[in-house]
């Protein structure tokens, strides 16, 4: 994508340690997993959360084991070489560790602008596309912006603009409340229940924004923006079911471009993410779609460190099914494959 021909991947906040640690859980045995491998200038990097398996499945071995998975988001292998051999020299030594720590699996969400080529040598034990995702172009003009919106999500700016704004702000009980209530009515997992110190340590992060859209009385809706260098990500958003009439989610998407253009002119995009579902007919997505016909690929892959240790735990649990791991019934890492 010509707008991103200077992305530092690893400046995006998906690839920060802080970002990641903020999904510890470490009264659960959880910690982060840095692996670094380098050759001259070459290198090759892995960020994701190292957990215990679970109490059912840790019963059946006579010692510890554990896997990975990448934090909530996006981030995944990540490595400034296209030297095959170095790569797959990069994924040898992390394969060793992994042995070493008792690691039997690892579950990797990439990056939608991460070059996922580069990896495909390397013998994943699965990697296919999840979703689509939406991109906005912010190199274009306010007016080139609108041109692109459709005739009703213009009216919908012109009707919202006359009674609403948007300010920064700190207000996390609001924001707490009103995402639970949203994820409720949406029937969303029980692992989408972030506990207040999630939202704590991501607002704490410098990199990171919460916003508030709002009318002459209450709270319309409200979103976490995390800001790189070059690609804004809208993270985390919900609205109050009574006042979606109002068209607050049109006018929040639309005011963060005006924003990002303003207070961040490196940035060049903003992603939007994906919908709820792999359905190009989700209605998240096809609501994101109204902003922008830019799409990305989320890709989603799995790499099996011990397969006998792998096997066991799959087939030894009620969850067994065609799953990555099949052993974690509600986590988000059990993608199906």
């Amino acid at each position: 994508m010509e707008i991103l021909k200077n992305f530092n991947l690893l400046s995006d906040p998906y690839f920060s340690d802080r970002y990641a640690s903020a999904y510890l859980h470490r009264l659960e045995g959880e910690s982060l997993f840095s692996f670094i491998y380098s050759s001259g200038l070459e290198v090759f990097k892995s960020l994701s959360i190292k957990r215990p398996l679970p109490k059912e499945v840790s019963k059946l071995f006579e010692r510890e084991y554990f896997d990975l998975q990448t934090a909530y988001g996006y981030g995944g292998y990540y490595s400034n070489s296209n030297d095959s051999n170095f790569i797959k020299s990069a994924v040898k030594a992390l394969n060793e560790r992994c042995q070493k720590e008792s690691i039997i699996a690892e579950f990797i969400r990439f990056h939608p602008f991460n070059n996922i080529s580069k990896f495909k040598e390397i013998e994943l034990d699965f990697m296919s596309v999840d979703r689509q995702t939406v991109f906005i172009d912010l190199t274009k003009s306010k007016t080139q912006r609108w041109s692109e919106y459709s005739p009703t999500t213009r009216n919908i700016l012109r009707k919202s603009e006359l009674s609403l704004e948007i300010i920064e702000t700190n207000d996390l009980d609001s924001f707490i409340r009103i995402y639970y209530e949203a994820m409720a009515k949406n029937n969303a997992s029980t692992e989408y229940f972030f506990k207040r110190q999630y939202f704590e340590k991501l607002l704490a992060m410098p990199q990171v924004k919460l916003f508030c859209v709002r009318n002459a009385t209450s709270i319309i809706n409200m979103s976490f923006m995390m800001f790189g260098e070059t690609i804004a990500h809208y993270h985390l958003s919900a609205n109050v079911a009574e006042y979606v009439n109002l068209g607050g989610n049109y006018f929040l998407i639309d005011r963060l471009c005006d924003f990002i253009k303003e207070k961040f002119p490196n940035i060049t995009g903003m992603h939007l993410g994906g919908g709820r579902t792999k359905s190009k007919e989700d209605s998240l997505f096809k609501f994101k779609k109204k902003f922008s016909k830019i799409e990305t690929n989320f890709v989603i892959g799995g790499k099996i460190f011990n397969s006998n240790i792998y096997e066991l735990a799959c087939k030894n649990t009620m969850n067994v099914g065609n799953q990555f791991l099949s052993y974690r019934s509600s986590s988000s890492s059990s993608y199906l494959l």
